[in-house]
């Protein structure tokens, strides 16, 4: 009994301490420095949402070319008991096929995508795609021995005048930068990655602003796109598959996917023309070899009856 007659005191107690006025005054007090961490943090989740850029994700289908279904392979298989050796394969080898890095790399050799363009400040940048204030040109031989990603600044100081800077490592190590400024293009610049061909885009690049332009090698570029790639069958009795790609620029992903299914068409074209030839070759050594055989018992039979009068 004396213990809660003990703990209800202290309760009273504890609950006249909590007094409600001073703590609103303590507030009012410094209410500046609550404003001011208001004002901080919208500040940073503006800064955050401007250097953030919405993704898009291209979906697509296209039909499988599945060699098991069709008459293509049951042709092939019967070549087989001939000792034309087939090749035999089905949609997941198809889908292997189509998200292959080589397969990646040759779409995006294709559509140029190799080379990546932003415009804007330091803070904010936005990527650009299909058209340019200044687009940048690299040789095939050039883009073959690229090994590493190469970033080149175009900034426009006045309305007369662009300024080109890179850096870049020497043979030693060391750090070496580069600045030139020029007055128009097009404009031949020596790189470190070989010969660049600066030409004048269809786009107009305001004063002050700084275009970045970089130069990734295909096979590089290739991985990045394969961990935005999802190639998935439709179904298990369908040759349909689902194509889904994940980029920031809408009109660059569409333009991705439909260029890895035209270089996906056109080796699927050269394998059948590949293998159009071979059973042609195959079959025209039968002929000849059957002709020869012909040929030698004709006058085999020949001599029969010419001995035998």
């Amino acid at each position: 009994m004396n213990n809660d007659l003990y703990n209800t005191n202290t309760f009273e107690e504890e609950e006249k301490g909590f007094d409600i006025k001073s703590i609103l005054v303590k507030l009012l007090i410094n209410w500046k420095w609550f404003v001011a961490s208001v004002i901080v943090c919208l500040c940073c989740a503006y800064l955050y949402l401007q250097r953030q850029t919405p993704t898009y994700k291209i979906q697509a289908t296209i039909m499988i070319n599945d060699e098991q279904k069709g008459s293509f392979q049951n042709q092939m298989m019967a070549m087989q008991d001939f000792g034309f050796v087939g090749t035999t394969g089905g949609v997941d080898n198809e889908i292997e096929i189509l998200r292959s890095k080589s397969m990646i790399k040759q779409a995006i050799v294709d559509m140029g995508m190799f080379v990546q363009y932003q415009l804007g400040g330091r803070i904010a940048k936005r990527v650009i795609y299909g058209n340019y204030p200044i687009e940048v040109q690299i040789s095939d031989d050039d883009l073959a021995n690229l090994t590493r990603s190469f970033l080149l600044e175009i900034s426009h100081p006045d309305s007369t005048k662009y300024k080109i800077e890179y850096a870049y490592k020497d043979h030693s190590g060391e750090m070496v930068e580069f600045e030139k400024t020029i007055s128009g293009f097009p404009y031949v610049l020596e790189s470190p990655v070989g010969q660049l061909i600066l030409s004048r885009g269809g786009m107009s690049m305001a004063p002050g602003q700084t275009l970045y332009v970089s130069i990734v090698p295909p096979i590089k570029m290739a991985k990045s796109c394969l961990a935005n790639l999802s190639i998935a069958p439709t179904s298990k009795t369908t040759s349909v598959a689902h194509i889904s790609y994940l980029d920031v620029n809408k009109k660059r992903g569409t333009d991705f996917v439909n260029s890895l299914v035209a270089a996906y068409n056109r080796e699927n074209n050269n394998d059948k023309n590949v293998v159009a030839l071979k059973t042609e070759e195959f079959i025209k050594e039968r002929l000849d070899i059957v002709a020869a055989e012909l040929d030698a018992t004709e006058m085999e039979m020949a001599q029969y009856k010419k001995n035998s009068g």
